[in-house]
């Protein structure tokens, strides 16, 4: 395996993680549509915070999705993917801070890894080692 394939499996794999990502993000919006709308019953004060972070999870697992299919063919969707990363890594700590080891590790993880990825193919194909991978690389057929 050259250095283009491992950069573009780099790549591939950071677009895993944000599909995972996108999955758990949509999860979390559909817990917090369930507890907004308990507390909406229960005529709880906290129902607009949590129609807030239900909003906040949706428009995380949208831009994840988004930039996930978008990132081989769009570099905003590479620099979206590490805005959203970085926002993630910021609520790791955060959660981390909160008491919550596991969720924050896990978290923290995931966006690490993801923003890894995508940095190691955009300095690949700076140097000039990877080619886009929609296109047809050096020296092969």
């Amino acid at each position: 395996m050259d250095d283009g394939d491992r950069l573009r499996q780099a790549l591939w794999s950071a677009r895993g993680l944000m599909f995972i990502q996108g999955l758990l993000a949509t999860a979390t919006a559909v817990v917090e549509v369930v507890e907004a709308v308990g507390h909406a019953r229960d005529g709880s004060a906290e129902t607009s915070g949590s129609w807030f972070s239900v909003g906040g999870s949706v428009v995380v697992a949208a831009g994840l999705v988004v930039s996930a299919v978008l990132l081989f063919r769009r570099a905003w969707a590479r620099v979206l993917a590490l805005v959203i990363e970085a926002v993630g890594v910021v609520l790791a700590v955060v959660t981390l801070v909160g008491g919550d080891v596991l969720s924050g590790l896990s978290r923290l993880a995931l966006a690490a890894l993801v923003i890894l990825g995508i940095v190691q193919y955009e300095l690949g194909s700076r140097r000039g080692t990877a080619s886009p991978p929609g296109e047809p690389r050096p020296g092969r057929g």
